[in-house]
């Protein structure tokens, strides 16, 4: 494997920028949602209204509006109980939907592991966190052995509705950053000595030991107008992990252009 800190640093120069500041009309969000007038309804009652806000603001609030309507379940759920007297079906199934929302690990848990990531910026961890909320709430209301006539699933699907424009923002977010760190990429290599080899490819992940292996790669020093297309593995360290990022080598010159790497 070549190491070269001038691909280091395009490297490093293509992760390290923030993307939560991106400013996206609410419309490109909402046309993913499943119910797009609810969503714009939603984002457009931040105070101050939804036009120039970015998607970390708009993660935000969503994240803000969700917290108010899980926490009103959750004290819909402790009154359906007080209210369920000696009917075991229906004891079983809101105890068990307190749980799915109010546990640890539960619903609203969850929601504030998403707030801290937010601030981090991991916007993978988001929308992890925002599946498995969707998951909690669906057991809830989706419980195969009651059939639940109150107001509770109504509740569910509101803010099963209010978790998906999480999902969505979270999406967002990833596919803007991937765009751009594409068009960082290329231009870090144009300014780097590297005057030879066009950045055609990235990708950026923490990949296995056992696929770093069974990658494809000539494993010497020499890059020739032959060895054009050729699949070069850059091994770097990135927030105390070992990471690859895999770069697809074009030619601009016949030349020699050893040590290009």
């Amino acid at each position: 494997m070549v190491h070269h800190s001038s691909i280091l640093l395009g490297l490093l120069l293509c992760v390290t920028s923030s993307y939560s500041s991106k400013i996206v009309q609410v419309n490109v969000i909402c046309q993913k949602a499943k119910n797009p007038s609810f969503c714009s309804t939603l984002l457009n009652s931040k105070p101050g209204g939804a036009k120039g806000a970015d998607l970390a603001t708009l993660a935000q609030y969503t994240i803000d509006v969700l917290h108010v309507k899980l926490t009103n379940t959750v004290k819909l759920i402790n009154t359906l109980i007080s209210r369920s007297g000696k009917d075991v079906k229906a004891l079983t199934h809101y105890k068990n939907c307190l749980k799915y929302y109010f546990a640890d690990g539960g619903a609203i848990f969850v929601l504030g592991n998403i707030q801290r990531v937010l601030k981090e910026g991991n916007y993978n961890l988001m929308s992890v966190g925002a599946n498995d909320i969707m998951h909690d709430i669906s057991d809830c209301i989706n419980d195969p052995n009651y059939h639940d006539t109150s107001s509770l699933p109504n509740y569910g699907q509101v803010a099963l509705q209010i978790d998906q424009i999480i999902q969505i923002i979270a999406a967002v977010t990833r596919e803007a950053k991937e765009a751009k760190k594409q068009l960082q990429c290329k231009d870090n290599f144009r300014k780097s000595s590297l005057s030879l080899c066009n950045c055609t490819s990235s990708l950026f992940s923490p990949l296995t030991s056992s696929f770093f292996s069974s990658l494809s790669h000539t494993g010497d020093d020499s890059i020739s107008p032959e060895k054009e297309g050729m699949v070069v593995v850059v091994e770097f360290e990135k927030d105390e992990e070992v990471w690859w990022t895999v770069v697809e080598v074009q030619v601009e010159e016949a030349s020699d252009i050893n040590g290009c790497l």
